[in-house]
């Protein structure tokens, strides 16, 4: 009867994909879009603030909920810049649009789950922040081969194989 002994997360699959600096990363993912009918039903649950009436696809949205049905929650702009840190191997502020140049990297990135055709037929790959700007935008950090930035601008709507998301908790 004594439950002090097992990991409760681990029973759930919630467990690390990876961990840097004490922050347990679950493996990236590429969401799938939320409609505004569930997002309007299920902000507080998804952790969203803003719904979009007129969206149609809203693939932070999706995201949010994903992670909320992990048990976890979409990494935050400091949790990306930890990772951006590790994977260019400098320190990256989180500043607006700021470039930050260096090298990714590549085979570090996928050892995290980020796929290589993704990084090399784009050049980048873009994960979105629990930070919402408004119903259109969140915020993201982009990983480019060469550089990163972070950005408020990270459209909600537009699909991109590039745009991929990571859960933090477990």
């Amino acid at each position: 009867k004594d439950l002090r002994g097992i990991n409760i997360a681990s029973l759930g699959g919630n467990s690390c994909a990876f961990e840097l600096d004490g922050i347990c990363f679950g493996a990236p993912f590429q969401p799938t879009a939320l409609t505004s009918a569930d997002c309007n039903a299920n902000k507080s649950k998804y952790g969203i603030k803003n719904c979009g009436e007129s969206l149609k696809d809203d693939y932070w949205g999706g995201a949010m909920k994903y992670c909320a049905e992990q048990g976890q929650r979409l990494a935050n702009d400091a949790e990306l810049t930890t990772l951006a840190n590790d994977l260019y191997g400098k320190s990256v502020s989180a500043g607006d649009n700021e470039v930050v140049y260096g090298t990714l990297d590549i085979d570090r990135a996928s050892s995290f789950g980020i796929p290589t055709d993704i990084i090399t037929s784009y050049s980048c790959f873009e994960l979105y922040s629990s930070e919402e700007t408004n119903f259109l935008y969140s915020h993201g950090r982009v990983f480019f081969t060469i550089a990163t930035r972070w950005t408020s601008k990270m459209s909600r709507t537009g699909f991109s194989p590039a745009s991929w998301a990571v859960c933090v908790g477990g």
